[in-house]
């Protein structure tokens, strides 16, 4: 059965969640919301009235939920170009972070606003795909391995949905024979190794 929405009913909806975050004791659940609330809150009528509860996650919560909301408010600042100032401000708040990964995302979102690493819209796409870890270690693997002269662009590689072949040494062409040897050596990621990664 598809998916119904209901468009009058989304921001009562999303308004309901925000209010619900602000005592929600469970850290996957928190995560989930704010994803959702970074993934339509920047289409509705007033995108502003959801960035001051998703930035108190990053002050009040732990480094879990507070990675999270980086991305979350990072979503609104691709998406809501008036709203982009007050985003980067916030995230440079975030900077400065005692959890590593609170200050990577942080770092890598500011560098997209600012249009680096893809710009806005390669968060906003990054938001929508999941990527393949196996097909990404392959592909890394295989530049390691090889001659190549420009350096690994991970942002196209996420992206990418062509054969790593042609995504590293371009169309028509194959790895060396090295190469080929060194990606034939990589195991196959467990079913612990897909779950971890697709929960970022």
């Amino acid at each position: 059965m598809g998916r119904r929405e209901i468009p009058d009913a989304k921001e009562a909806g999303l308004a309901h969640l925000c209010e619900f975050i602000e005592d929600c004791e469970f850290t996957f659940l928190s995560c989930q919301i704010l994803h959702l609330l970074g993934r339509e809150g920047p289409g509705t009528k007033e995108p502003a009235r959801y960035i001051r509860f998703i930035f108190n996650r990053v002050i009040l919560e732990n480094a879990t939920v507070r990675a999270a909301a980086v991305s979350a408010l990072a979503r609104f600042g691709a998406a809501v170009e008036g709203l982009r100032p007050r985003v980067v401000v916030l995230l440079r708040r975030a900077l400065f972070d005692n959890d590593d990964e609170v200050r990577d995302r942080a770092t890598l979102h500011l560098s997209q606003l600012a249009g680096h690493l893809g710009g806005p819209e390669a968060l906003l796409q990054a938001a929508q795909r999941r990527p393949d870890p196996s097909a990404l270690e392959l592909q890394l693997k295989a530049y390691l391995a090889g001659d190549a002269d420009e350096e690994f662009d991970l942002v196209r590689a996420v992206r990418s949905e062509i054969a790593p072949a042609t995504l590293i040494w371009g169309a028509g062409s194959s790895p060396p024979a090295r190469a080929r040897r060194a990606a034939s050596d990589i195991p196959d990621p467990s079913r612990e190794d897909r779950v971890a990664f697709s929960g970022l």
